[in-house]
């Protein structure tokens, strides 16, 4: 049996639109669990609860308003944004993956390929994610989504059609991002290369300098090795 973790980090959007999805899912007979994101500590929490209980996830929806760099959340009264790539690491670090686990980011601007570089750069068990590239209106989040998982687990159709049948069902750009074709880009050297600085990981000169295995372990990398530069 499928199974998704649905995530609600807003709350003026994330109502009606959660509820469609997961009755849609349990149509397809797939197991749905649902969970509130107030606070990154709180999504921390969550996952080690699934992890402590051996749970793993084949799709993670985000209900949220977002752009490039990351995502709000207003549940806990005050607005808290999260990056995409704490979001990414939290995920990866607690082995609550499967190996082709499906990122669903049901917010503005989640389909924009930097958000997948990010999200990928950082964790490495991270093989797809899904958005929309342009501004949409909840309704059409859930609609696209809604056609997404039905023609993965109805058609058995790949990710990247599934995408395209999404757009033409909301006339929004809907895309599914493909590991092994995102790492191949240019983009995604260079990206990489401006976010791992950013996070202190490499030095100016591409060296990485992190130390912490977890990190490590997660992005494929070992303390002394290069870089290239982008």
């Amino acid at each position: 049996m499928k199974s998704i973790l649905v995530l609600r980090a807003s709350t003026d959007i994330c109502g009606d639109e959660v509820g469609l999805v997961t009755s849609h899912c349990q149509l397809l007979g797939m197991k749905v669990y649902k969970e509130d994101v107030p606070t990154i500590h709180a999504l921390e929490e969550m996952v080690e609860k699934y992890l402590n209980s051996g749970t793993h996830f084949d799709y993670i929806y985000l209900c949220t308003h977002g752009d490039k760099d990351g995502f709000e959340t207003d549940l806990s009264g005050n607005k808290i944004s999260i990056s995409w790539s704490q979001f990414a690491q939290q995920l990866c670090e607690n082995g609550i993956l499967n190996d082709d686990t499906i990122f669903l980011l049901a917010c503005c601007k989640g389909g924009l390929m930097q958000v997948g570089i990010d999200m990928m750069s950082v964790c490495n068990k991270i093989n797809y994610i899904c958005g929309v590239k342009w501004n949409a209106y909840p309704w059409d989040l859930t609609t696209g989504f809604v056609v997404f998982i039905h023609n993965l687990e109805n058609k058995n159709a790949e990710p990247n059609y599934a995408a395209q049948k999404a757009s033409l069902a909301t006339d929004y750009t809907f895309v599914c991002y493909d590991r092994d074709e995102v790492e191949m880009t240019s983009q995604y050297r260079i990206r990489q290369f401006e976010l791992y600085l950013q996070l202190g990981w490499i030095d100016s000169d591409g060296n990485w300098i992190e130390t912490d295995p977890k990190v490590n372990e997660n992005t494929g990398h070992a303390v002394k090795e290069k870089m290239p530069l982008p």
